[in-house]
């Protein structure tokens, strides 16, 4: 059976001057539209990306990469299912999110999963479609391990807390807690 195309929708729609709902339920239980599937990322004719969670609505980000927490998905706009393309993109535009939000090097946050907090040690992001996940690297007392930055729509949060150095100069090299670095190597951790 062929798939209804969003102006085919419309057509139904005012043909029968039915409500979107009554039309959606209706077209959903004769299979003329596909069900949504949760935890899986979608693409609208507008460009947006987002995946799809419950009762008709998900996050993701609008067609100007711009993160949105609450996405509906209805027939007014013709949603499918992501290519690789889109998948590549949702990505990008995540990892994105999450330097823009500040979890970098050296700030201190709460994992979105269980709460519990840790110190980055790294910035560098990895990130898991098939999950809803992304994973930074961080420091488990002196070993690297990862850490859920954000998981199906939600963020972790960063706690801002004040933080006390030991800064020594000797001869050009400045040693912070221990550890030595040259002045143009403390400059560009700044100008990150």
């Amino acid at each position: 059976m062929k798939k209804l195309d969003k102006e085919q929708l419309e057509a139904v729609k005012s043909f029968f001057n039915i409500s979107s709902d009554l039309m959606v339920e209706h077209l959903k239980e004769k299979g003329l539209i596909e069900e949504f599937e949760v935890g899986k990322l979608y693409r609208s004719e507008s460009g947006s990306i987002a995946i799809y969670q419950t009762e008709d609505s998900g996050y993701g980000f609008n067609s100007r990469d711009k993160y949105e927490s609450c996405f509906h998905f209805n027939v007014n706009h013709l949603w499918v299912l992501a290519n690789e393309e889109d998948k590549k993109r949702f990505e990008t535009a995540l990892i994105t999110e999450a330097k823009k939000i500040g979890f970098k090097e050296g700030v201190k946050i709460t994992n979105v999963i269980n709460n519990n907090t840790a110190l980055v040690l790294e910035d560098g992001l990895s990130y898991y479609l098939s999950d809803n996940r992304l994973i930074i690297k961080w420091d488990n007392n002196g070993g690297l391990s990862t850490w859920t930055i954000f998981n199906n729509g939600k963020w972790a949060t960063i706690i801002e807390e004040e933080r006390e150095f030991l800064i020594q100069v000797q001869k050009g090299t400045i040693i912070i807690e221990g550890k030595e670095y040259t002045a143009e190597e403390i400059i560009n951790k700044f100008n990150k």
